[in-house]
């Protein structure tokens, strides 16, 4: 019989970066008396279907047992080893089964160590009035704070001859070819970010190779986009994709080609599963255990605030703190491992958290959930021709990390994983602060920030053989002061003064005191509690809402143009939340009239915002979708 140790309900959650997903574990019968307090438990079926299931064999080498009212087959078709030892079952039924009748049917075939549901995994991140004026400024800032060399610098594309070939994987929305159109540009953002990072001189002769992989491929109801891609994923898919990937890169052939793995997404691994509690969850490691036997780095965001009120990062990112597999376990994929370096530090994933200007924790940080490597990760702009919306989020922060890795192993191919990543870590500035989760055997625990070109110069020394001498002290492509003069410049279509009453105490919510203030004659300002996200039956925007507006909080006017994705879209409330590091406050307007073709001032009087913030967020209300759509400011 199956393991039946199990948490049965779970919580759903949407987060700029998250996961969709429950800890659904292994098939029980009853509750579990210790399961957290849920909200919207009406909606567990669609999040973890039981008509859905993944299984894990007790023999790997055996195929997918026969079991009646299911089809079954194998989640990685040919996977070696361990890895051959997944199998996909999906209900024959007209009505989905109860975990009972898994239990009893599932669970009772011999073959079966243990089964769980395959639970969904999240993810959500296109022009405005501003976007064309400050575009090009805001990617100048980012790729300022990032340190990233520019092409004249590293003597390209005269020297492109000369560096190696480096392939990187993006698990993520997006298939390959890309579409034109497609349903998420989440993944294509990482694509291009990695790109202007690792190809400075954007030719298409470069010699890193930036690859999609279909890691988010469902739609609302569930279904799978395998054309133009996906919001959300399970982590079914999740692990095939990576799997899929490491397989190519293998079959390749090429003992020469290094390969990275990219993966900005993640679940909450305290509701939604860990490395064995789940066999989805299982599946996903193993993959990425079976591409670190093969040499690969795997880099993964370490996860934004999903107000679950749950500490720690989000998964695959906290998987930092497990080592990289031994021979022993490479064994185990019918692979013989790479040999160990002199580095000590070698975990399983590198986990990469995001900061904002200044080298503090960017807004939406996880409580316990900084790691020890990070990059400016706020208001990011990436592209030349074609370039990104504003970005914030460690989903950012991961694709930094694996543009620098890659651009620093193009120039240091025999370099093992563990080097590259030392010296992305050590080739940064440190931030004083220590982080909150590390892996096995780290030298160092201090957080640091990654400067790209400060890694390469410290790769790139005079007895290094790397083809060009690296000078980091180029000038800034744009400075703050440039982002407010363009700003100014871009006129005000309309202006929206809003006189606000009292202030209020609110319902006290996870983190920081939270306080609210309202336009006289709309209540105390508070938030209302929001149900749980269940996106694949919420169809909505995949852009933010307003990606390039900004505050000035000498003065408290918030500047607004809405992304053309809301067009036709009514605005039904505008609220501006402002944390100044003691408290939240809740600056609620009410209506406003917000357009992609307009600029609109939201005038809140001054003295409502203080001059000294930590972050600034818009949170606007629209009719047609269930709950706000919220990102944060730019600040002036």
């Amino acid at each position: 019989m199956m393991n039946s140790t199990t948490r049965p309900f779970f919580v759903p959650l949407l987060a700029l970066l998250g996961v969709l997903g429950c800890d659904d574990g292994t098939v029980s019968t009853g509750d579990s008396a210790d399961a957290p307090t849920l909200r919207g438990l009406a909606m567990v079926d669609d999040v973890c279907p039981t008509g859905r299931q993944i299984a894990k064999l007790v023999d790997p080498g055996d195929v997918c047992p026969t079991v009646p009212g299911w089809f079954g087959v194998s989640l990685l078709s040919d996977a070696p080893g361990e890895l051959g030892g997944y199998c996909k079952y999906v209900s024959t039924g007209v009505v989905a089964p109860t975990q009972q009748e898994v239990a009893e049917s599932l669970g009772a075939e011999g073959g079966i160590a243990s089964v769980g549901s395959d639970c969904a995994v999240v993810f959500a991140q296109g022009t405005d009035a501003y976007a064309p004026s400050i575009a090009p400024i805001l990617r100048g800032l980012f790729l300022d704070a990032i340190g990233r060399p520019s092409a004249a610098t590293l003597g390209l594309p005269a020297t492109e001859a000369q560096r190696a070939a480096v392939r990187v994987a993006v698990i993520d929305t997006v298939p390959d070819p890309a579409p034109s159109k497609p349903r998420s540009n989440h993944g294509e953002d990482m694509v291009t970010i990695i790109e202007d990072i690792a190809c400075p001189d954007g030719t298409s002769n470069c010699a890193v190779s930036v690859e999609r992989y279909l890691g988010l491929p469902r739609v609302e109801g569930g279904g799978r986009d395998l054309s133009r891609g996906g919001y959300y994923g399970s982590q079914a898919d999740v692990a095939q994709a990576i799997y899929q990937a490491a397989a190519d890169w293998r079959a390749m052939g090429d003992p020469d080609l290094r390969f990275i793995i990219n993966l900005s997404i993640g679940w909450n691994a305290e509701l939604f599963g860990d490395h064995g509690e789940s066999p989805a969850v299982d599946a996903v490691h193993d993959a990425l255990e079976y591409a670190s036997c093969m040499g690969a780095i795997i880099i993964a965001a370490a996860g934004n605030d999903d107000e679950q009120c749950s500490p720690g990062p989000l998964y695959p990112g906290g998987w930092e703190t497990e080592p990289r597999p031994d021979a022993d376990r490479c064994g185990d994929f019918e692979l013989p491992g790479v040999a160990p370096s002199g580095l000590g530090y070698r975990p399983l994933v590198y986990s990469v958290g995001g900061l904002r200007r200044g080298n503090y924790a960017m807004p939406g940080t996880r409580d316990q959930g900084q790691p020890r490597l990070a990059a400016t990760a706020i208001h990011a702009v990436a592209g030349v021709t074609k370039p990104t919306t504003t970005l914030t989020g460690t989903s950012v922060a991961a694709a930094v990390a694996s543009g620098g890795a890659a651009l620093l192993w193009s120039y240091r191919s025999s370099l093992e994983p563990a080097e590259v990543m030392e010296l992305l870590y050590w080739g940064g500035t440190s931030t004083t602060r220590s982080a909150d989760y590390v892996g096995p055997e780290a030298e160092s625990s201090t957080m640091r920030k990654i400067d790209v070109c400060g890694a390469l110069a410290l790769a790139c020394t005079a007895t290094s053989g790397c083809p060009v001498a690296i000078n980091c002290s180029a000038p800034p492509l744009a400075t703050q002061a440039e982002l407010e003069s363009e700003i100014a410049l871009v006129p005000v279509d309309v202006n929206v003064p809003v006189s606000l009453g009292a202030t209020s105490s609110c319902t006290p919510g996870c983190g920081l005191p939270r306080f609210g203030r309202a336009r006289n004659g709309l209540g105390d300002g508070c938030p209302v509690a929001q149900p749980p996200e269940l996106p694949f039956t919420e169809p909505q925007p995949s852009q933010l809402a307003c990606p390039n507006c900004s505050v000035n909080t000498s003065t408290s006017v918030v500047s607004a143009s809405l992304d053309s994705s809301y067009d036709g879209y009514t605005v039904q409330d505008v609220t501006v939340v402002v944390d100044d590091g003691a408290q939240l406050t809740y600056l609620r307007a009410g209506y406003v009239p917000l357009s992609s073709s307009t600029v609109t001032t939201i005038d809140f009087g001054a003295g409502a915002i203080p001059g000294l913030v930590r972050s600034v967020k818009i949170s606007i209300t629209f009719a047609e979708l269930p709950r706000p759509q919220e990102n944060v400011l730019i600040i002036e």
